[in-house]
């Protein structure tokens, strides 16, 4: 089953909760790989309303000091400051060269929905299969204006980053 952590929680939506663009995070785990309890900011080398590319030197940067620090690189969540609830397809094809890249069974691969009425986290397995990148529900986070964030049907598997650190390629 998949956990995250409360403080990955909070660090991801404090640090979005104000900006008007996409932002994305890199995950990590450090005990059990099945638990994310890491998580570090990306800075954008492009970013807008609808769009966040991020700076795969910082990410690199990133994944070798969590390695000297036995974190594990797992995943990775960006936000959507519209309704939109999907991945796009530069997310899919993202998702792809990481998981080519870095050699993983699977990692986890989140997207933070924010608009003014609902703040909602979506959690995803992301595994390949013939070379395309197949998606399964792994978690769900939601909250409205009264709630704090509710944790709804989390499940998934152990997962972990067993390639070469670099994100230059992805």
């Amino acid at each position: 089953m998949l956990e995250i952590s409360e403080s990955v929680i909070n660090s991801i939506i404090q640090d979005t909760e104000s900006c008007t663009v996409e932002q994305g995070f890199i995950l990590g785990c450090r005990s059990r790989l099945d638990r994310i309890d890491v998580c570090e900011q990306i800075p954008a080398v492009r970013a807008g309303l609808y769009f966040y590319s991020p700076d795969t030197g910082a990410a690199t940067e990133t994944v070798r000091r969590w390695a000297d620090q036995e974190i594990c690189f797992c995943g990775f969540i960006h936000s959507h400051r519209t309704d939109k609830r999907e991945f796009s397809e530069p997310d899919i094809e993202f998702a792809e060269r990481l998981l080519a890249n870095f050699r993983m069974p699977y990692l986890w691969f989140g997207l933070l929905v924010i608009t003014e009425k609902k703040k909602e986290i979506l959690f995803y397995k992301v595994y390949s299969k013939d070379g395309k990148a197949i998606l399964e529900t792994a978690g769900y986070y939601r909250k409205s204006k009264e709630e704090s964030y509710k944790r709804v049907n989390m499940k998934g598997e152990q997962s972990c980053g067993l390639g070469t650190n670099d994100f230059s390629r992805v």
